[in-house]
């Protein structure tokens, strides 16, 4: 007798994802198991502001005014400085742009003439990076330097620089109704202010320079600025705000908001109507009296980091951090990121450079740009994804997923989506990875996978200077039974 053997098979459910768009951008706080498609957890060089993976800006080099800016021979910039200058002689400006080296000498470049290369500025050095502030004295336009191990210096773009003996060690300063308020070396519990009209005179008394001592838990006096109309005095771990309008009997001060992480001094920029600045517990924005969180997704990818030689500015309506990131790899030193972030819309995204050391914003009637110290050269940001001509490698990772069948095996076929440019394809699961390159060009690309797994992550990796991957929808079999 025979009998029949019945062979069970197992049942194939095929099915179909769209990711729709990329709009939320990076968002390294959520569980990547819990995230929407509209979200990376780790991404960079990749921008989202169409819904579409397209690339980011990137760093070129520095052209003004049609001149290639050369780097300084034998020499590594470390800061630049913008130096706003009316000539009353020439009656035109006369701007110029300052560098700051590692050989602890001045430079400095005309940006309105013809030449592209950077001068010495002779009689004067400093021992560390100066801070400096554009100031109208005795009718004239100069720069004031000031470092806290060098004290003060005044140049007025022609004749050699000039110290001013008995300034004290400024490390921050800012201009309000006419003085010079700063923070010193040492004291670092006072704000000091100079006389009324002359940022060079610092003799105290009720009538010319002064000082406010201000003790209690928010930490050392950090850096000032002015903003509406105050004296806004950033703190190791939080701000205060002085109200210094005429009379030295006058002035007074109140405290506005308490950090649980360390704020680091040079990110903090007044972007518009509001100042943004980078704490060691997150990205924040105060307009003067509340302080509030932004950018929550991306901070994690800064959150521990060393970020005290972070730089920024606001620059059309952006702010920028050259900063210090983590992008999963070891053996990186120094600033390795510039953040972007849109202050109106509210979006960031992550540019992956290393070497920037400063940002500087040039603004005169022909030129509008951020300059900024790249690996020790003069530099820009520029409007495509390249680092000196060179593409940025772009990448973009999505959430987790499991074709809404968790538990099943799965086998992963095709992959469509739409790309201007070749990219290389990867396509993790819990059981093993592929990738495949994907050549770009007009109409949908259709990329064999075939990979089997219970849970999936697509990436999204592209050497070109210019992107664009959009409708991306991918389709598996789903065993069932």
């Amino acid at each position: 007798m025979f009998y029949r053997k019945s062979i069970r098979q197992r049942r194939v459910k095929k099915v179909r994802l769209s990711f729709g768009d990329f709009l939320g951008g990076v968002n390294a706080r959520a569980d990547k198991n819990l995230l929407s498609f509209r979200y990376s957890p780790l991404a960079y060089n990749f921008a989202t502001p169409s819904g579409a993976l397209t690339h980011t800006k990137g760093i070129g080099e520095l052209v003004i005014r049609q001149k290639l800016i050369q780097p300084i021979p034998g020499e590594s910039i470390g800061k630049l400085y913008f130096y706003k200058r009316y000539d009353p002689g020439l009656k035109a400006y006369d701007d110029k742009l300052l560098a700051y080296c590692v050989s602890k000498k001045l430079y400095y470049l005309d940006i309105e003439g013809e030449e592209s290369e950077f001068k010495p500025l002779e009689g004067i050095s400093f021992e560390r990076a100066p801070v400096c502030i554009n100031y109208r004295l005795h009718g004239d336009d100069v720069i004031i330097m000031c470092s806290e191990y060098d004290g003060m210096a005044v140049w007025d773009g022609k004749n050699p620089p000039y110290k001013v003996e008995n300034a004290p060690k400024i490390s921050t300063m800012c201009v309000h109704y006419e003085r010079l308020f700063a923070t010193v070396d040492g004291e670092k519990s006072a704000v000091w202010f100079s006389d009324d009209l002359d940022p060079t005179n610092w003799d105290i008394s009720l009538d010319e320079a002064g000082y406010i001592e201000i003790i209690d838990e928010k930490g050392a006096l950090q850096k000032v600025l002015k903003f509406l109309d105050y004296v806004y005095i950033f703190r190791s771990y939080g701000i205060s705000r002085l109200t210094a309008y005429a009379e030295q009997t006058e002035f007074s001060v109140i405290n506005l908001f308490v950090s649980s992480g360390k704020i680091f001094p040079e990110t903090v920029t007044v972007c518009g109507d509001r100042i943004i600045f980078l704490a060691e517990d997150g990205l924040f924005s105060s307009d003067g009296i509340s302080t509030a969180r932004i950018a929550e997704g991306i901070f994690p990818l800064l959150e521990g980091n060393d970020n005290k030689g972070a730089s920024s500015a606001y620059f059309n309506g952006c702010y920028y951090l050259a900063c210090r990131a983590d992008f999963g790899e070891q053996g990186e030193e120094g600033n390795n990121a510039l953040l972007e972030y849109d202050v109106r819309k509210g979006r960031a995204t992550l540019i992956r450079a290393k070497g920037i050391t400063s940002l500087s914003v040039i603004s005169t009637e022909s030129v509008n740009l951020l300059a900024m110290s790249v690996e020790g050269r003069p530099a820009m940001l520029v409007g495509e994804g390249s680092f000196f001509g060179e593409p940025l490698e772009k990448y973009w990772q999505t959430p987790q997923f499991d074709f809404s069948a968790p538990g099943a095996m799965k086998v992963l076929r095709n992959v469509f989506l739409y790309t201007d440019t070749d990219i290389e394809l990867g396509v993790v699961s819990d059981l093993g990875s592929k990738k495949v390159r994907v050549s770009g060009g007009e109409g949908e690309r259709r990329v064999a996978v075939n990979l089997k797994g219970r849970t999936f992550r697509l990436e999204f990796a592209c050497r070109s200077a210019h992107a664009r991957i959009s409708k991306v929808t991918a389709v598996c079999d789903v065993l069932e039974g």
